[in-house]
């Protein structure tokens, strides 16, 4: 199976199976498993009732909600991190949730929007109790479980040791899921809560609030049991595998999309681009203590269900270039060029290319809602800016003959660290079929070379205002981010 840098590039992959042989699968199929393998890792359960021969607490590392209140014990305390440390006495310290909230949440929760006439909600919860069970000697074999909060422990009182054996024994899954629980919205009421099942502690709690022409609603699932007299509750009072999900009684689509307030967004330049970015990606929840998700009808106008997600899945598209004319992407071609005239000739089409695409952009502007028309125009007028920086890097390339001969010497390191890189992965996988020597080719994507040449008059002329800016890649993993920086780094280092 060939190895390559962008799995998602991959035609097949290797799975196994249960009979412990290989089979072919496509990339889709790989990561499926591959998130089911985390899903179980992290979060379980193998099976609805699954035995396990250690604790919970220590087999999972998410989806776990203690009783309410649960602090944590004084041995796991971080001194410096809750006493603020040093930064007490310079000040403008401003610490988030206290510690115990944030390792042991008792909780997880959404919120949403649904009609001002929508009367009633119903909620579905399941979670997992696992519960302790002492092994018979003969069917223990060597396996013991690993819980402070069973059994004995080893403990030091005073000036006296006291050794206890910890019984031998297994945790053993029940799983816990409600029939429909009914709540009544009312803007008025405050906070709700209801017990999912009568007298055991965990509860659905909710508000609402008039927004509008609609009610902004929280739903949560709480664990109130009694927490002991221990620090750590034992591991029967935790809630696992929390899981709460909000439909209609009706199953009809109430659920509104979340549409950022235009006042609120007005009040931060990031805010007003992510509504202008985002404008058609409709959210129906947030998740409070986890993710949430939701199936959508009506072409996304609205949703039948939503629900809350411990370890959310997203897959983000391939981003990939629109073609570009010439040869201006082409490593070889830059690194021999002769003139600083023909670097002008070469990388004028990638100039072109995206004029056109600006205005395009600003003639669409128009298209747009009134309150989205200044943010987008701010975006085109970045645009415009980031090409005429653009520009004159390609004028700094063919007038300064110290930048002439930099920009080809970074477009040769580049291109013999692309071939050697390809040559050596080829010789690693099958050194018979390898060729003999590298084959020298490579391409620029258009983002990381524009990225270049909007950096080479800050680079080059020790007055330019662009040195005054900062300037960051943002593009998805694996999309050639460490390569656009290297370029730079060796035009700088031949610069010198």
């Amino acid at each position: 199976m060939q190895l390559e840098d962008d799995w998602s590039s991959l035609p097949v992959s290797m799975l196994p199976r249960d009979d412990g042989f290989w089979q072919v699968a496509t990339p889709r199929e790989g990561r499926a498993r591959l998130l089911e393998a985390l899903r179980f890792e992290l979060l379980g359960p193998e099976t609805p009732e699954e035995e396990l021969r250690e604790s919970p607490l220590t087999r999972y590392a998410t989806g776990m909600l203690a009783p309410f209140g649960t602090g944590i014990p004084d041995e796991e305390h971080d001194e410096e991190l809750m006493d603020g440390g040093d930064d007490d006495e310079v000040g403008a310290v401003e610490f988030g949730p206290p510690m115990s909230q944030a390792i042991t949440p008792s909780s997880i929760g959404l919120s949403f929007l649904v009609p001002a006439g929508i009367r009633k909600l119903a909620v579905l919860t399941r979670w997992g109790d696992y519960q302790f069970e002492e092994v018979p000697e003969e069917e223990a074999e060597d396996s013991e479980p690993n819980d402070d909060t069973r059994g004995g422990a080893e403990r030091d009182s005073a000036n006296q040791k006291q050794t206890r054996r910890r019984p031998r024994g297994r945790w053993v899954r029940r799983p816990r899921e409600s029939e429909p629980l009914i709540i009544e919205l009312n803007a008025d009421a405050g906070l709700q809560r209801v017990e999912v099942l009568q007298g055991d502690g965990v509860t659905v709690e909710h508000l609402c609030r008039a927004l509008g022409g609609c009610l902004a609603v929280s739903v949560f699932l709480v664990n109130r049991r009694e927490r002991g007299k221990r620090v750590r509750p034992p591991v029967d009072r935790w809630v696992f595998q929390p899981a709460l999900s909000v439909q209609s009684p009706s199953l009809d689509p109430v659920f509104l999309p979340r549409e950022l307030e235009p006042a609120l967004a007005h009040s931060d330049r990031d805010r007003e681009s992510n509504r202008l970015l985002f404008r058609n990606r409709r959210e129906f929840a947030i998740g409070h203590g986890c993710a949430g998700e939701w199936t959508e009808v009506n072409d996304g106008e609205r949703a039948e269900e939503v629900r809350t997600e411990l370890i959310p899945e997203y897959e983000i598209p391939r981003v990939e270039p629109r073609p570009v004319g010439g040869r201006g992407l082409e490593l070889a071609a830059l690194a021999s060029v002769r003139s600083g005239e023909e670097f002008g000739e070469l990388l004028t089409p990638l100039l072109e290319e995206y004029g056109s695409w600006i205005d395009k952009k600003r003639g669409a502007v128009g298209d747009l809602a009134s309150d989205l028309q200044p943010v987008a125009r701010s975006h085109v007028d970045d645009c415009t800016t980031a090409l005429n920086r653009m520009r004159r890097g390609v004028e700094h390339l063919v007038l300064d003959g110290d930048a002439f001969q930099a920009f080809r010497f970074a477009n040769r390191a580049m291109l013999l660290q692309r071939a050697h890189t390809v040559w050596a992965g080829q010789r690693r996988r099958d050194p018979q079929a390898a060729p003999p020597e590298p084959h020298f080719d490579g391409r620029w994507r258009p983002f990381q070379l524009a990225f270049f040449l909007l950096n080479l008059p800050g680079l080059i002329d020790t007055g330019s205002e662009d040195r005054l800016i900062g300037d960051l890649l943002w593009f998805p993993t694996g999309g050639g981010k460490t390569e656009a920086y290297l370029g730079l780094a060796a035009f700088t280092m031949a610069l010198r």
